[in-house]
C-alpha cells in the first residue's frame, strides 16, 4: 500500500534521512506527515498504537496522502466531514474520491471551500456526486474572484442572495460582482457600504451607476477606507452625508485631508 521509497525512508535514522535530503536532484522528495508517521509506526510497533481519533484521516486528506488514507480506513480509524473538507481545500481530488466512495460524510463546506480555492474539478465532482451546497458556494466564489466557479455554480442552480454581492464588493472583485448582478443576483445597500469600505473606486462606481442604493452608513464606510477619492465620490453623488461626531474626531486626529474635505461639505 505504501511505496517502497516511503517505507525505506521511514526506516532510515535521522542521519541517513539528512544525507538523502541533501542529495542534489534526489530521486523523489519523501513527504512524511503526521499520518505517515503514525501509520508506518503501527506496522513495526503495534503495541504503541494510541487510541485512534479523526486526526489521522484529516492529516492524510490535507496532504493528499491517498496511501495513508486507505490504510487508515483499513485499520478502522475514524473520519468525519473534515476529511472531505481538507481534501477539497487542498485540491486533492483522488483523496476526495476515495473518501466519498468509501462512505466518508461531506457537507456544504466541501463545496464552499472548493469554490473559495478555485478547484472547479473538485466542485464538479462533489456536486455531481450529491454533495450538498448552499449560497456559501457562490459567496466564496465572489469573495475570492473565482469567476469560472461562480458561472458553473449559478448555471447548476446554486443559490445566491444579496450577501453574494457584498462579498464581491468587500474584496474588490469587479468581475464576479458584474457577473452576479448581470445574471439576476440581488444586491442591497450593503454592496455600496462594502465597496466604500474596501476603498475600491471601480466597484463603488459600478454599483452606484447600476442602481445600487446608498445607505445612511455608506459615508462612514468611506471614512474607514481612508481614501479621499472614496469620500469625495459618495458625497458628490448623492450619498447621505451622515458622519458622527466620533468619526469627525477620528478624521481630525488621523486623516486631516479627509477631515478638511468633510467639514467643507457638512457646513
Amino acid at each position: 500500500m505504501f511505496s517502497l521509497i516511503k517505507l525505506s525512508y521511514f526506516a532510515c535514522n535521522d542521519e541517513e534521512k539528512e544525507w538523502y535530503n541533501t542529495i542534489p536532484n534526489s530521486i523523489k522528495k519523501v513527504d512524511l506527515q503526521q499520518c505517515c508517521l503514525f501509520l508506518l509506526g503501527t506496522t513495526t510497533e503495534r503495541e504503541k498504537i494510541i487510541k485512534p481519533d479523526f486526526s489521522i484521516c484529516t492529516s492524510a486528506a490535507e496532504h493528499g496522502h491517498l496511501d495513508c488514507l486507505m490504510f487508515a480506513h483499513y485499520l478502522g480509524l475514524e473520519w468525519n466531514t473534515r476529511t472531505c473538507i481538507l481534501a477539497a481545500q487542498n485540491g486533492h481530488l483522488n483523496t476526495l474520491k476515495y473518501a466519498h466512495e468509501h462512505g466518508c460524510p461531506w457537507n456544504e463546506s466541501t463545496c464552499a471551500i472548493a469554490s473559495a480555492r478555485g478547484y472547479i474539478d473538485i466542485l464538479k465532482y462533489a456536486h455531481e456526486h450529491g454533495c450538498p451546497w448552499n449560497k456559501g458556494t457562490c459567496d466564496a466564489a465572489c469573495e475570492f474572484g473565482q469567476l469560472d466557479i461562480l458561472k458553473y455554480a449559478h448555471e447548476q442552480g446554486c443559490p445566491w442572495d444579496a450577501n453574494t454581492c457584498k462579498f464581491a464588493a468587500s474584496r474588490g472583485q469587479i468581475d464576479t460582482l458584474k457577473y452576479a448582478h448581470e445574471n439576476g443576483c440581488p444586491w442591497d445597500k450593503g454592496t455600496c457600504e462594502m465597496a466604500a469600505m474596501s476603498g475600491n473606486i471601480n466597484i463603488l462606481r459600478y454599483a452606484h451607476e447600476n442602481g445600487c442604493e446608498w445607505s445612511t452608513h455608506t459615508a462612514e464606510m468611506a471614512v474607514i477606507s481612508g481614501k479621499l477619492e472614496i469620500l469625495q465620490y459618495v458625497f458628490e453623488n448623492g450619498c447621505p452625508r451622515n458622519l458622527s461626531t466620533s468619526t469627525l474626531r477620528f478624521l481630525w486626529a488621523s486623516q486631516p485631508d479627509l477631515f478638511i474635505y468633510a467639514m467643507s461639505k457638512l457646513t
